[in-house]
């Protein structure tokens, strides 16, 4: 996973004994990620990753931590079996498909 990646990079070097970094996971779809389902995602990476999410997608508490945290997203539903999540940024471009239902 990447956030392995990341821990990998962190421990080599030798300012590693002055960071403690939390890696966070934001649901940008709390409507449809609950929880119990985040944690459940979560579980097949890594138990100290922080799994975070709003009351709904409209939350202003969620529109407040994205806008902290730089992240940009739009939700565009393709079918039924998966959602298409993307960055408006094209410097920042991701795309990543989430079954719908998992």
């Amino acid at each position: 996973a990447e956030s392995d990646v990341y821990k990998r990079q962190i421990r080599k070097t030798p300012e590693r004994k002055y960071f403690d970094l939390k890696t966070i996971f934001v649901s940008v779809d709390p409507d449809r990620d609950d929880p119990e389902r985040i944690r459940k995602f979560l579980s097949l990476f890594d138990k100290s990753i922080i799994g975070l999410t709003g009351k709904s997608n409209n939350s202003p508490e969620l529109k407040d931590c994205m806008k902290k945290f730089k992240i940009y997203a739009s939700k565009i539903e393709m079918d039924s079996d998966c959602l298409l999540y993307t960055s408006p940024s094209p410097r920042d471009r991701q795309k990543s498909r989430m079954p719908s239902s998992a």
